[in-house]
């Protein structure tokens, strides 16, 4: 066995480290997600390393997610799957899938998503997997994500249902991120079901958790539909200083900066001021 890294073996190392950071900070500064992406990938600079080459494009898919860049998300999560799958790594394509039907969730598409995760569910449920803790959380993301898909369709007894499944596993887990989500989707339902009380305690319990992760665009959009919640009870002047509060975050996030101004023009309406609305 040779003991001193040979220059290929150090290349992989720098990838690796680099790639890994990039995936702590999509959800924290997409500026510096992309710079290190960027650099990963003129690391590798055209080589056949397909597990290195399908995780940089999951990343980037799960950047273009969170920059509301959902063409380039859609993209980069099906070539991820075709590298995973070239690879033989089934949990990974399963992950890479996963993340492909959460954006077909955000563009609305809720049956072809369902369709989608359950056959996931059943590639799981079909295959002889020894990462247990990883299996365990694409579980508990496809309970997550039919939550979302029969919420979406206004089946909402079966959606809470998923969503206390999914809570239990992330749960299990330990993982805060994979609750905080589950808390932020239950408080969306409770919303759109006119329960703007529950919805708060719901809301308030996701973007407590990821204030704390540092995560502060999750935290922004949790903080948007807080101010809906406030503005369907009634306390308009409360929403404005929630939509308010979360003005530093926006200079980063341009979708976030038109989800805030969409809910400032609907809290404006309820106000009786409709020319502030439009």
């Amino acid at each position: 066995m040779d003991p001193v890294p040979g220059p290929a073996r150090l290349a992989g190392s720098e990838i690796d480290r680099l790639l890994e950071h990039a995936a702590s900070w999509v959800l924290r500064d997409g500026v510096r997600c992309a710079e290190m992406l960027d650099r990963a990938e003129a690391a590798m600079n055209g080589s056949r390393d397909l597990a290195r080459a399908a995780r940089l494009s999951e990343i980037r898919g799960e950047q273009a997610c969170v920059d509301g860049d959902l063409g380039a998300a859609a993209q980069a999560f099906r070539q991820a799957r075709r590298q995973w799958l070239a690879v033989g790594s089934q949990v990974d394509a399963a992950r890479a899938a996963l993340g492909g039907t959460d954006v077909q969730l955000l563009l609305g598409e809720f049956a072809l998503a369902e369709s989608a995760v359950l056959r996931v569910q059943s590639e799981l449920g079909s295959g002889d997997f020894h990462d247990d803790d990883r299996v365990a959380w694409l579980d508990a993301t496809v309970q997550r994500q039919l939550g979302d898909a029969r919420a979406g369709r206004g089946e909402v007894a079966s959606a809470l249902r998923h969503y206390d499944t999914a809570e239990n596993l992330f749960g299990a887990l330990g993982d805060q991120g994979g609750r905080a989500l589950v808390n932020l989707r239950r408080g969306v339902v409770a919303l759109d079901a006119g329960m703007p009380h529950n919805a708060m305690i719901e809301l308030g319990r996701a973007r407590q958790t990821y204030l704390l992760a540092g995560q502060d665009v999750s935290s922004a959009v949790v903080a948007v539909i807080m101010a809906e919640a406030l503005a369907a009870g009634g306390d308009v002047s409360r929403a404005l200083e929630v939509l308010d509060c979360i003005q530093p975050v926006l200079a980063d996030s341009r979708w976030i900066v038109a989800l805030q101004r969409l809910a400032r023009s609907d809290v404006l309406l309820r106000a009786g001021l409709p020319a502030g609305a439009h």
